[in-house]
This record gives C-alpha cells, sequence and structure tokens, in this order.
C-alpha cells in the first residue's frame, strides 16, 4: 500500500499544503496582533501627549481574519486597514505598549 509512488505523492502533497495553511495561519494571526498593538499604542500616544481621544482609528476597522487569511499571495499586514489608517499607526507597529 505505502509502496504506490501515486500514494506518496498524494500525503506528501497533503502535508505541504497543511504546513502551507499552519503557516499562513501564524503569519496572519501575528499581523492581527501587530495591527491590534499599534493601533493601542496610537491611541495611548493620542491620550498621553496630545490629551485627545481619536476615533478615527479603531480596532473594528481591522478586517475580518478569514479575509485576509483567503489573500493567499499577500503576506504583509498593509491592506488590514485602509490606506490613510495604516499610515497614520505605521510608526508603531512593532512597538510594545505598556499599561501604566
Amino acid at each position: 500500500m505505502f509502496e504506490s509512488k501515486k500514494f506518496l505523492i498524494a500525503v506528501a502533497t497533503v502535508l505541504t499544503i497543511a504546513l502551507l495553511s499552519l503557516a499562513r495561519t501564524f503569519a496572519v494571526g501575528a499581523n492581527h496582533f501587530y495591527i491590534s498593538n499599534a493601533i493601542l499604542a496610537y491611541k495611548m500616544d493620542c491620550i498621553h501627549k496630545f490629551h485627545i481621544i481619536d476615533s478615527t482609528v479603531n480596532f473594528d476597522d481591522m478586517e475580518d481574519f478569514n479575509k485576509t487569511w483567503l489573500r493567499l499571495w499577500d503576506w504583509s499586514n498593509r491592506r488590514i486597514l485602509d490606506t490613510d489608517k495604516y499610515f497614520k499607526i505605521r510608526p508603531y507597529i512593532g512597538e510594545v505598549v505598556f499599561y501604566d
């Protein structure tokens, strides 16, 4: 049964697709995490430095996880938010947020 070349190719294909799907899930999750942390850092910076509450960028503006996952060839975090909102929070991506 396992000596069949077609069977081994099918198993290798299924395992490759499963591994790529797992890697895609981790990448999309990490990108959503980075964007949500950047939104939080942006909002906290607006409150601490400028004493305003900026409601133009919200967590609800983020694209749905499944919709992001289905864009298979786009592994970046640029399209999770609209372009103008993304450029507002871009300096805060990768910044660690500490709660006071």
